[in-house]
């Protein structure tokens, strides 16, 4: 009752209907606080908006309008924070796209949405920025780097922060987010003002707060699912620490030097920095971590409990509807004090403001998860085939499938892409490389199609020393006779894109030259 009055007085006595509107009522609460850490700098609130409106009329000199696409192609950076507080100031429409997207899917995006601008890094697109200029239509290119004499940061400089402000409503596009494209070209999701101040709504209903000044460390990617905590972070006043990579030895100093109250992580991720303290001691002072982007795994879900405390929070959400969508708290695994140890293969129940139901369901309550919320997007951009097919009445269906227990827990099971079958039985890899998560020496598992062949993907844990002739030996006692993999790969890690998932790509050209093969089985 309490977080829906805050609703009501937030959206209708303050007047925050749009993105915009957050940001400056966020900016006269925090004006002074730190907003953000980056290596050495620290830069206030009001300092962040100043820049914001400097760039914001930099992008107008040239040309730059609502309405108009603008691409960014950056790590995080507190330079990216600036241009998405520019683009919801001017009505920009931005085209965020992850820093290791591929050069074709990079130029199609560019063509394809029509975009004047691109602010790059220099270190990423140093090599491929002649090849750009000459194949896309862009008129504008502004290079990020860490010189002062850069053209992102001459337009700061040679800009002031008077800004005139244009109209804009709730059904403005406001964002065109992509995929990878890892499997096909990169689909676009249209995003309103609307979508993304109804994911601050859902969060200021379903949140307990994350207390007062908290210290969040960012290492999702902004372009991808770490920008939804970007406007729930702002209103409160977090202070945000930047790494522009993901580097173990730096988080393990913050948390040794209790830097750091909260973490926004994939599981990959997550699995990795656990294995890093375990092995160099650190004991962690963290009051929260939220597991997004896929779902984590529930032998790595209890090891984090009993590791971190029951203070991890395993999500879903993807693009199309802006999370929060789903969540598994402390209050959904434990209760009376007792740890339900079933809850953690699932990703908790419905939040305030969503609505999920199962379609076309199987004998086993199992079919393609379909959601409902305020932060639905429009449609994928220029596709209204794909539109039509996933948006429906309201709801969009996604690709995954799922069910829901009697207690209205939601389970993911995978998406066809993930089946795998043995005669007439079919089995998810998520629950094949649940079986390999229970092996105590197994940090990481992951199990792909490789051109009609099941491989299977294996890192061991720190100083595990985990052998070939003990995976052999574990996946003939425990999964042969419920699906036969093909290939068994024991590797030192398994390779991340930006977005904190594993990069099937980088994996299926693991497998080209043989190496680090445990076994190959005739299956014929």
């Amino acid at each position: 009752m309490l977080k829906s009055l805050a609703k009501f007085y937030l959206k209708n006595f303050k007047k925050i209907r749009l993105p915009r509107d957050l940001i400056e009522a966020s900016v006269r609460k925090n004006a002074n606080k730190i907003a953000v850490i980056e290596k050495d700098k620290k830069i206030t609130y009001s300092e962040l908006y100043e820049r914001a409106k400097k760039l914001s009329n930099g992008l107008i000199g040239l040309n730059i309008k609502k309405g108009d696409k603008m691409a960014v192609m950056l790590k995080n950076c507190h330079e990216l924070l600036e241009i998405r507080i520019a683009s919801y100031l001017t009505g920009i429409v931005l085209v965020p796209i992850i820093w290791d997207m591929d050069i074709k899917s990079l130029m199609f995006i560019l063509n394809d949405c029509e975009v004047r601008g691109l602010i790059y890094d220099r270190d990423i697109l140093k090599k491929q920025i002649n090849e750009i200029k000459e194949n896309t239509r862009v008129k504008n290119f502004i290079e990020v780097s860490d010189s002062k004499e850069s053209f992102f940061e001459k337009l700061i400089k040679e800009n002031n922060s008077e800004l005139t402000k244009p109209e804009l409503s709730e059904d403005d596009l406001i964002s065109i987010n992509f995929s990878s494209g890892t499997t096909g070209r990169p689909k676009g999701v249209c995003l309103t003002n609307k979508c993304w101040i109804e994911s601050f709504y859902n969060y200021v209903l379903n949140s307990d707060g994350l207390g007062k000044n908290p210290r969040v460390l960012h290492v999702l990617s902004f372009s991808t699912a770490g920008g939804v905590a970007f406007l729930p972070s702002f209103f409160i006043g977090s202070k945000n620490i930047i790494l522009k990579d993901f580097n173990l030895k730096k988080i393990g100093e913050l948390l040794l030097n209790k830097e750091i109250d909260y973490l926004l992580v994939s599981p990959g991720y997550l699995y990795e920095i656990i294995d890093y303290l375990k092995n160099k001691k650190i004991k962690s002072s963290l009051k929260e971590i939220l597991v997004g982007t896929e779902i984590i795994s529930k032998s790595k879900f209890l090891e984090a409990i009993n590791f971190f405390g029951p203070i991890i929070t395993g999500a879903y959400g993807m693009v199309e509807v802006l999370p929060p969508l789903t969540s598994n708290t402390q209050k959904d695994y434990y209760k009376n004090k007792v740890l339900i140890i079933n809850r953690l293969k699932t990703v908790g129940r419905t939040m305030k403001g969503v609505e999920v139901k199962i379609m076309n369901k199987n004998k086993f309550g199992i079919g393609k998860i379909a959601l409902k919320s305020g932060t639905i997007s429009k449609g994928y951009w220029k596709n209204s085939l794909l539109t039509k097919k996933h948006f429906v009445n309201g709801w969009f269906i996604t690709e995954d499938f799922g069910k829901i227990d009697k207690d209205n827990y939601i389970e993911i099971l995978g998406r066809n892409t993930d089946i795998i079958k043995k005669s007439d039985v079919v089995y998810f890899r998520k629950e094949i490389e649940e079986i390999f998560h229970e092996n105590k020496k197994v940090l990481e598992v992951c199990i792909i199609d490789n051109r009609g062949k099941t491989e299977c993907y294996i890192c061991p844990r720190t100083g595990s020393e985990l052998t070939s002739k003990e995976i052999e030996e574990f996946y003939k006692k425990n999964i042969s006779e419920l699906i036969r993999l093909d290939r068994i790969f024991l590797i030192e890690g398994l390779p991340k894109n930006a977005s904190g998932k594993v990069d099937i790509n980088k994996l299926k050209e693991k497998s080209k030259n043989g190496r680090n093969m445990v076994v190959e089985f005739n299956n014929d």
